[in-house]
């Protein structure tokens, strides 16, 4: 699939997909795990303390 093309179309059974709108979603939780783990620092933070 060409990045030109912006949308995803299945031939088989009619799932379409916004390349963009799924790549920000991708990124959103991608980010909202790392910030899970990091501490104010930037640190790895340690579980249980």
């Amino acid at each position: 699939m060409p990045l030109s093309e912006r949308i995803y179309r299945c031939g088989t059974g009619g799932f379409e997909m916004d390349r963009d709108l799924n790549a920000s979603r991708n990124l959103a939780m991608l980010a909202a795990r790392s910030a899970e783990s990091l501490n104010a620092r930037g640190e790895m933070a340690s579980k249980g303390r």
